[in-house]
């Protein structure tokens, strides 16, 4: 009996061992990178976890790179019930019920964020706690979580400036001609005038006179406007 006993309690731990190694895992399936502004969509996957019918998960990420929007259930959990709420900017809290076990691995819910921080940010995203219990057994399964990272798409270098152009140089100063001397003993003589020709002298005198005329009966309209 007592070598019953000890294969009894033996097969007990061995169990109990193998129940301990059967270890699920929970991490993230995210978009990589995202556009500044666009939504993000961030899977909550499992594998290993089959039979699971109730999950409580707590995420946090940097709130000055993302902002939460909500959740839904994943391809995983169909008609699932699913309720999360945001403590405080940065957590995540989420409960999700089934119907019926999982069966299978993949995405259980999305959490859904939209890419607020600036081009070249990136936010990573952690497992605060994340507890499974089994639909039927309403046992706990045990998981191993790993932690993930949203990046928001952009950071290019910017164009390269061409240093300014320096100024042209100012031109030289002209030099006046050399100016000759005057001869010796008395000043240079002075060109002579052009002779004008009689017709230029009666045609300057025509414009002369013709312009007097002109301004008297100027002024005559003027003082006849004047009077009216």
């Amino acid at each position: 009996m007592r070598h019953v006993g000890g294969v009894s309690l033996f097969l007990a731990l061995l169990c109990a061992a193998g129940d301990a190694l059967a270890q699920g895992e929970a991490g993230f399936e995210t978009p990589g990178e995202t556009a500044p502004g666009a939504a993000a969509r961030v899977g909550v996957r499992l594998a290993g976890a089959q039979g699971a019918g109730a999950l409580d998960v707590e995420a946090s990420y940097d709130p000055a790179v993302l902002a939460f929007d909500g959740a839904e259930p994943g391809p995983l959990a169909v008609g699932a019930m699913v309720e999360a709420r945001e403590p405080r900017p940065g957590q995540v809290r989420l409960a999700l019920v089934l119907s019926e076990g999982l069966a299978g691995d993949g995405v259980v819910c999305w959490l859904l964020f939209r890419a607020i921080g600036p081009a070249g940010t990136r936010s990573a995203l952690t497992f605060g706690r994340l507890e499974a219990w089994h639909a039927d057994t309403l046992g706990a399964i045990p998981l191993r979580v790993t932690a993930g990272e949203v990046r928001v798409a952009g950071g290019a270098v910017p164009p390269a400036v061409a240093p300014p152009v320096p100024p042209p140089a100012p031109p030289p100063p002209a030099v006046p001609p050399p100016v000759s001397p005057p001869p010796a003993g008395g000043s240079a003589p002075a060109a002579p005038a052009a002779s004008e020709k009689p017709e230029d002298q009666q045609s300057r005198v025509v414009l002369i006179l013709g312009g007097l005329v002109a301004v008297a009966l100027l002024f005559g309209v003027i003082s006849k406007l004047r009077r009216r």
